[in-house]
């Protein structure tokens, strides 16, 4: 947690001595990038393990532009609306990407596994079908 007071009471000049104005990082940011990096993560690897056309590439690529320009509206906006500070929303930034490469990773890796591990000779004809 950074010792500094929440934008809202710097404005307004007041400053509590307790722990409830001090700043943290920011939750909405969070949220709006982990969907934005782990989406961005996930989609390259289908991506490189699926063989697409290169229309449905620029269609990903696009709705991954779209949600990395909605998850900056967010950061930009608690700014803006004095309720961050921007190492708040870098931090909340930070977290999610860190958050996103763990939890893609290990879908990468469980993915890769379980490709690895199939053998359509000896699956069972449900499978199959």
């Amino acid at each position: 947690m950074i010792e500094a007071p929440r934008p809202s009471a710097v404005t307004l000049m007041i400053v509590e001595p307790n722990d409830a104005c001090a700043s943290t990082v920011s939750g909405h940011t969070n949220f709006a990038f982990v969907g934005v990096f782990y989406g961005a993560i996930v989609s390259a690897y289908l991506i490189y393990r699926t063989p697409v056309s290169s229309l449905k590439i620029y269609i990903v690529v696009l709705f991954q532009l779209f949600n990395l320009g909605y998850a900056m509206f967010v950061g930009i906006s608690r700014i803006r609306d004095s309720k961050h500070l921007v190492a708040d929303v870098i931090g909340g930034a930070l977290i999610a990407l860190l958050t996103s490469m763990f939890f893609a990773g290990a879908y990468i890796v469980v993915s890769e596994r379980k490709r690895q591990t199939f053998r359509p000779d000896r699956a069972p004809e449900s499978v199959l079908v």
